[in-house]
């Protein structure tokens, strides 16, 4: 039981880990596609 609860641990910090990564490249990619629309303004100008 207790090693059951050890690895339960571990694998709930791993899924913590990776959704703050989902998150942080969500914003990444938000921003980057701004930037995209930005430039395809200016080439349509």
């Amino acid at each position: 039981m207790k090693n059951t609860l050890f690895i339960c641990f571990f694998v709930f910090k791993a899924v913590q880990e990776q959704q703050k990564m989902i998150e942080d490249l969500k914003t990444q990619n938000q921003n980057l596609q701004k930037q995209i629309d930005e430039l395809k303004a200016l080439i349509k100008k």
